[in-house]
């Protein structure tokens, strides 16, 4: 019982249910709300597996790699400011 519980406290299963109940279509409704929470399931499986591979170190790693590529392209953009006013200034010299 503890994991029925645990499982309806989740609320797209819940909205599932209750659309299944909600429904006329008796045993129908049941194997389409079966259907979604396989679906569910196997989504969250994904998910906990794409979570398995990011380790602490991975996520530091690319965060660190994230912050110099933002300072790199705060220093480009700084020098084709300066370029563009350069070129700027020498178009209007000749």
């Amino acid at each position: 019982m503890a994991e029925r519980d645990s499982l309806l406290a989740y609320p797209v299963v819940e909205a599932v249910c209750a659309t299944a109940m909600s429904r006329q279509g008796g045993a129908a409704s049941w194997w389409w709300a079966v259907g979604w929470l396989v679906q569910i399931g196997e989504l969250h499986g994904h998910v906990s597996d794409l979570q398995a591979l990011w380790t602490e170190g991975a996520v530091q790693q690319i965060t660190n790699e994230n912050t110099t590529l933002k300072q790199r392209v705060r220093r480009l953009a700084t020098d084709n400011r300066t370029l563009h006013e350069r070129l700027k200034a020498a178009r209007s010299n000749s």
